[in-house]
């Protein structure tokens, strides 16, 4: 859980960033354009998706490793 939530972490404050930034670059990009063809608008259908998954993301919390510990902190507790 522990390695899985670095992971997540990592990802959501580097490369999730760069993906939105790029994601909103090329509908900007296409906000521009009068007349999209089928192909360039499957593809503008594709990219608004993605700024959608992006916009949903299951953030984890800032203080996520503290909250970690303290479930550790917790279950060890149980066990005696």
């Amino acid at each position: 859980m522990e390695f899985h939530g670095n992971c997540k972490r990592i990802f959501q404050e580097d490369d999730l960033r760069q993906i939105f930034m790029l994601t909103v670059e090329v509908l900007q990009e296409f906000s521009r354009r009068e007349n999209l063809n089928a192909q360039m608008s499957s593809v503008f259908q594709r990219y608004l998706a993605l700024a959608n998954q992006v916009l949903s993301w299951n953030f984890l919390p800032p203080n996520y490793i503290l909250f970690v510990l303290g479930l550790l902190f917790q279950m060890s507790w149980v066990a005696f």
